[in-house]
């Protein structure tokens, strides 16, 4: 074999650029959460003083 056709070799390329996409925006999703979550308990402290 003189190795994978251009053909086979975008499309491994693409899955693997949709699926570090995915992992990335999973990620980031929960990062949002997490910091809104940390700004609103830090708000609700704020207002109750």
């Amino acid at each position: 074999m003189k190795g994978i056709s251009p053909l086979i070799a975008i499309v491994l390329f693409i899955a693997i650029v949709i699926g570090i996409s995915g992992i990335i925006s999973i990620w980031l999703t929960g990062s949002a959460r997490t910091t809104t979550a940390i700004v609103e308990s830090a708000t609700e402290k704020l207002q109750s003083e």
